[in-house]
């Protein structure tokens, strides 16, 4: 027995001098993992659904509306028959989303993604024909405020676009529609792009430069009638040639003026001022050589009125059609407009009759004077075709 008491002291104090070995620390231990900080995604997702209003009806759900960002053109889907839409993929911070269809589009509507699913309802504002047309005005400018010259310059949705002045200030044609939809300024110059989203108390858009491109596309520009105005034809009613001609000429004259004040106080960097004949009836018509083939849905957009000054002007601005090829020649209408001297350019936006879609021929601009002549220092500040995608 002693024996066996005698091993186990032995083999205990073996036990105890390896434990207390290692300068006599304890048995070491494993520490546990370090949780890695969370990660915020630098992307995150929008999901809402589309309805549309018909008062006094409740909303209903909008199957295949076409939903997309303002800003980022490239990320777009539709909405399921239930009006449920996703977009995703939508790197973090602000955006503009829209939705449109054939009941008409949204406003525009600011979402800011952090990294997760941001829920944003839309809700599709039926369309309502154009009772009023006015001039947009605004200014374009880099991030460190130095005006931008030759940016184009759109409304999100409209068809009109203008190009910015040397200090960089715009005018163009804007159709407002009988709804509010919030309307997007969008500027395109180089490789930098910009929206000014519409401002409250009618403040003027400045549109500041701050983004890289992709951009969204601006309407196509079919034909621009003031850039090619040398090229056409011009004559007055007695069928005499009236192109450049002095500005005191009774025959009438056409040129181009630059940095003139017009009557609403702007500078245009060029526009055509188209004179009739200095009689009662007067009139001054340009033919343009170039065979244009218009599309459906192609629009006529421009800008009329006076030279400062002109107080007694009064004419009439008409744009018409004429087919290509020999024989007699139907002139069609595209748009036409009386225009007093009021101190505010005038609006000429009128869709091309689906008549002429596909059928080549050339447009012509005219200026009659009507029951005088006195002071019709008549101009066309913009004059294009332009074409929805």
């Amino acid at each position: 027995m002693r024996r066996h008491h005698f091993r186990s002291f032995v083999w205990l104090g073996l036990i105890a001098a390896v434990l207390l070995s290692c300068d006599g620390a304890a048995t070491p231990t494993t520490a546990p993992p370090t949780k890695p900080p969370p990660v915020t995604p630098s992307a995150g997702s929008i999901i809402g659904r589309v309805t549309v209003q018909a008062p006094p009806n409740p909303p209903q759900a909008v199957d295949q509306a076409q939903i997309g960002l303002v800003d980022l053109p490239g990320i777009a889907t539709t909405s399921d028959n239930t009006g449920a839409y996703q977009l995703s993929g939508v790197p973090n911070g602000q955006h503009f989303v829209y939705a449109q269809t054939k009941f008409g589009m949204s406003n525009i509507q600011s979402v800011n993604v952090s990294g997760s699913s941001t829920t944003q309802d839309i809700q599709i504002l039926t369309f309502l024909p154009i009772i009023q047309i006015g001039i947009a005005h605004g200014r374009v400018q880099t991030e460190d405020g130095k005006p931008v010259a030759g940016a184009t310059v759109w409304i999100f949705g409209d068809l009109a676009r203008t190009a910015s002045e040397a200090d960089g200030t715009f005018q163009l044609v804007d159709p407002v529609p009988a709804r509010t939809v919030s309307t997007a300024f969008i500027a395109v110059a180089g490789n930098r792009w910009g929206m000014a989203p519409e401002s409250s108390g009618g403040a003027l858009p400045v549109i500041t430069l701050n983004r890289k491109l992709p951009a969204p596309a601006p309407p196509v520009l079919v034909f621009d009638f003031v850039a090619h105005a040398a090229e056409a034809a011009w004559r007055n009613g007695s069928n005499v040639l009236v192109w450049n001609l002095p500005d005191n000429d009774s025959r009438g004259f056409a040129l181009y003026r630059h940095g003139m004040e017009l009557e609403d106080g702007s500078r245009p960097a060029r526009f055509l001022e188209t004179h009739p004949q200095w009689i009662v009836g007067g009139t001054i018509t340009g033919a343009f050589p170039q065979n244009l083939t218009l599309q459906k849905g192609d629009y006529l957009v421009a800008r009329i009125g006076f030279m400062k000054g002109a107080n007694a002007g009064r004419a009439r601005f008409h744009v018409t059609f004429a087919p290509a090829g020999p024989g007699i020649k139907i002139i069609s209408s595209i748009a036409e407009m009386e225009k007093p001297y009021t101190g505010n350019l005038g609006a000429l936006v009128a869709q091309v009759p689906d008549s002429l879609a596909g059928v080549p021929g050339n447009i012509r601009l005219a200026v009659d004077a009507g029951t005088t002549a006195a002071q019709d220092w008549a101009v066309w500040a913009e004059a294009q075709i332009v074409r929805a995608k």
